[in-house]
């Protein structure tokens, strides 16, 4: 759900939405709208003079016969001018200004238009809005919570067909998908307040209190798993067990201020609410007829702005992701995904999940390559909150080679592992890969003393670009390697360059200079490159001159002894290589 969303928001927080196109509005039905749209989203009282020159912008921009440039230009300063009303200055992100903005005219130049309207209808939540279905007559009672715009009783038909005699399950289904209601529009755009999660997580507490429920283990997949998760902390005496699958409880944003660094929760809801632009400002992308749609979302080759296979994400049967993907355009659901999405982003749960006392299955889908650009939550945040909350009863495992549905994509492996969990077994994921890795892994080993020093990484190749300064940037942390960060372990303590280093498995980053890099060892294992990359979970830090090297097209690290208990890590690609100490205590 909230990543068919995410892959169309791209860097800069553009949406494409759904709208009716009312492109003949007079100027001062423009500006009386354009004062609506404003106050919806958090400007209490603009300024006439902003009003006007907002209003003018948004004209201008969609203007018939216009130079490509002024409409660029019209397109800029309208972005410029909105964040400057929330409280916060672009001119000091050209880069990124001007990446929303050329994508803004690619989808214009592809038929989107915007409209002013304000999300109908808008109010109060009333009544009920989940959809609730039972299967199975097994003896263990579950409450199976699917992911956002997607029909629960599809997302875990074959899993309730499988196990109708062990589980009697109860499906839920969100609203905007299947036969559950959809919510009503917020009266104000505002994500930290969490409307409509905070509905859905009344209903399903509303839910867990019926007598039945009690003692129940709750499954959720993705934005599901999110619920599943409150469930847990908020009922513990009536959850027996919880399961969470790819789990969107934490969604990563990185701080302004130091980029290899993660925002802190105030730091994204100030950022929401300054940098996500409003729905009505932007181009939307119309719905095609069904049938057009059908031909789209199959196509491979679509540049529709909308209409692609938005939930290949998810799971790996095309057939399946198609139909459900076209099931939640062709319902309405992309609007509403975004506003899932952003208040989603407006929630942590790493710092609550300290009090956590109900048994915790957290199932993760490890790098799948033949996947689309969007991954499922990252394992490491579950890995992190292992290191911050040792005593907490959580449980992680990963499964090789899946999408987002778990349970879709490794059947056999996820029913075996929720079995053997519920059981107190221990607990296993899925192993092995069914396409060869673009970047081909490597493994290098050496034994220095009574130690042995395992270096486990993928092996780009140069393939005739610029590396450094440009494929690897100057200043970010890089995970020294492709795909996976690489992976160090020392079965015993070492030194590294005179620094001490506890035996154990680390994560292996470098921070690449002109003159000096920095060489980082991270305690947070299983992370995909440096995307969620965390300074606070660093063990040591040191720093290295880069030398001139022999050309080697593809990265490559040696270990060479340099003495009975000691030895010298290698780093080499393209032109250049680093090479730090290790010695081993005798």
């Amino acid at each position: 759900m909230c990543r068919m969303a995410s892959r169309v928001l791209l860097r800069a927080g553009v949406v494409l939405l759904v709208v009716p196109l009312r492109l003949s509005a007079q100027p001062d039905d423009v500006r009386a709208r354009m004062a609506d749209v404003l106050r919806y989203t958090g400007v209490e009282s603009p300024a006439p003079g902003d009003v006007a020159r907002m209003a003018e912008l948004w004209a201008r921009a969609q203007q018939p016969g216009l130079a490509r440039e002024e409409r660029r230009l019209a397109f800029r300063e309208m972005d410029l001018l909105y964040s400057k009303l929330h409280g916060r200055d672009l001119t000091a992100r050209p880069q990124a200004l001007d990446g929303f903005t050329q994508f803004v005219m690619t989808v214009f130049d592809g038929g989107g238009r915007m409209d002013l309207t304000l999300p109908e209808p808008r109010g109060t939540p009333a009544g009920k809005y989940l959809h609730v279905e039972t299967r199975g007559h097994g003896p263990a009672p579950l409450l199976l919570i699917s992911d956002l715009g997607v029909d629960g009783r599809k997302l875990y038909d074959s899993f309730a067909q499988r196990q109708a005699s062990a589980y009697t399950m109860h499906v839920v289904t969100l609203p905007y998908a299947g036969e559950a209601r959809p919510l009503p529009w917020p009266e104000r755009l505002d994500y930290a307040a969490r409307p409509w999660l905070s509905e859905i997580e009344r209903e399903l507490l509303a839910l867990l209190d019926e007598p039945r429920m009690k003692g129940i283990t709750v499954v959720g997949t993705q934005a599901g798993g999110y619920f599943a998760a409150r469930l847990a902390l908020l009922r513990p005496k009536r959850v027996h067990a919880v399961v969470l699958v790819n789990a969107l409880v934490n969604s990563p944003m990185r701080a302004e201020g130091d980029p290899d660094a993660p925002a802190s929760l105030a730091q994204r809801l100030s950022r929401l609410k300054a940098v996500l632009p409003a729905p009505q400002l932007f181009p939307a992308a119309p719905v095609p007829p069904p049938e057009e749609l059908r031909l789209l979302i199959a196509d491979p080759k679509s540049t529709h702005p909308l209409a692609r296979d938005w939930m290949a994400f998810a799971v790996k049967d095309p057939a399946v992701s198609r139909a459900w993907t076209f099931a939640a355009l062709s319902g309405g659901f992309f609007l509403p995904s975004l506003e899932y999405r952003w208040e989603l982003t407006a929630t942590d749960l790493t710092g609550p999940m300290k009090e956590l006392a109900v048994p915790m299955l957290a199932m993760g889908s490890w790098h799948d390559e033949g996947s689309p650009a969007a991954s499922p939550p990252s394992l490491s945040q579950w890995e992190e909150m292992k290191l911050l909350y040792p005593a907490a009863p959580l449980t992680v495992v990963a499964f090789d080679d899946t999408r987002a549905y778990v349970s879709a994509d490794a059947p056999a492996e996820f029913d075996r592992a929720l079995a053997d969990f519920l059981a107190g077994r221990p607990v296993h994921g899925k192993a092995g890969y069914s396409l060869p890795r673009t970047s081909s892994r490597a493994s290098v080993m050496q034994a220095v003393g009574a130690a042995e020093i395992e270096i486990a990484y993928g092996r780009p190749a140069v393939k005739g670009r610029k590396v450094w300064g440009e494929l690897v940037p100057y200043g970010r942390a890089w995970r020294a390697g492709a795909n996976e960060a690489t992976q160090v372990t020392f079965n015993r303590e070492v030194t590294v360059e005179g620094h001490a280093l506890a035996a154990g498995t680390y994560t292996f980053f470098a921070i690449p200079g002109p003159a000096e890099w920095t060489l980082v060892f991270n305690r947070v294992p299983r992370q995909w490159g440096a995307f969620d990359y965390d300074p606070a979970f660093d063990a040591l830090r040191f720093p290295v001159k880069p030398a001139a090297a022999p050309h080697e097209e593809f990265l490559r690290y040696g270990i060479e002894p340099a003495g009975a208990n000691a030895a010298v890590v290698t780093l080499a690609w393209e032109r250049r290589a680093v090479a730090f100490r290790i010695e081993v205590p005798p």
